[in-house]
């Protein structure tokens, strides 16, 4: 009987069989995958009609989530898209323009273990009012000295990325907030060893100038729905002013 378990950010398939991803570790003498093509690797075993144990997730407890959120039409249309590609993709609109609501409605309709991971503090603790207004649930944090799972907790992405060995296998969902820093050396690793099938990014600024944002595709999904500061002011954002300003930067400054 071939059997997939999750073994510190990876996955193990005992059974001495070829998996799509796998690639054999002669140490453990099994084939061992990336956490990110969990559903891919089941989907190959039931299509091949390979019987087989999934001894994978180890998700916290569902909770009741009661939902109190009205989309604007533009946010129903980028949720929309994202449910169309599998759940999986980016959603890049201006500061202001209600990212986080549309992604709290996905939570809202998957009703699943989800991971929200942010790159500041002060994030943490708006994600955990807004989910306490919006979803009626306490949140769990997984920051610092904070470690409590819950069906929805948040977590920065060093959190996120120092604890994949042991938070890989608790969610199905994973939002990433200002998602253009999910591109980086050691963060796009939380992309890989998590297996959750369902991923949401979010940016008001999707490219960087280190190009690195074009990995993220590969890593979450492709932009699915993109809107600019221009396409929504004056209806739901404040009309505005855009005036560049120079200064002159000094020689340590220029060096940095």
């Amino acid at each position: 009987m071939v059997s997939i378990l999750f073994d510190k950010g990876s996955l193990l398939i005992k059974g001495n069989i070829r998996t799509p991803y796998g690639r054999w570790d002669s140490r453990i003498g099994a084939y061992r995958a990336k956490s990110m093509y969990y559903s891919d690797i089941i989907d190959y075993f039931k299509e091949s009609k390979i019987s087989f144990q999934d001894k994978v997730m180890h998700p916290p407890p569902i909770e009741f989530i009661s939902c109190k959120i009205t989309l604007r039409k533009y946010q129903e249309r980028a949720l929309f898209n994202w449910n169309r590609n599998n759940k999986k993709g980016i959603i890049v609109l201006p500061t202001a323009a209600g990212k986080t609501y549309v992604a709290l409605k996905a939570i809202c309709e998957l009703k699943t273990q989800t991971l929200i991971i942010v790159p500041t503090l002060d994030l943490v603790d708006q994600w955990k009012k807004r989910i306490k207004e919006f979803l009626d649930i306490d949140s769990g944090v997984i920051s610092g000295g904070e470690k409590i799972i819950k069906m929805v907790t948040i977590s920065t992405y060093d959190s996120a990325y120092l604890k994949a060995s042991y938070l890989g296998n608790k969610f199905s969902f994973l939002i990433f907030d200002e998602v253009h820093h999910l591109a980086s050396q050691n963060y796009m690793q939380i992309a890989e060893m998590y297996v959750a099938p369902y991923r949401l990014g979010l940016t008001a600024t999707y490219e960087r100038i280190d190009e690195r944002h074009k990995i993220l595709p590969s890593l979450i999904g492709n932009v699915v729905f993109s809107l600019n500061v221009k396409d929504l002011a004056g209806t739901y954002l404040s009309p505005y002013v855009y005036e560049k300003i120079y200064v002159k930067l000094g020689s340590v400054e220029k060096k940095k």
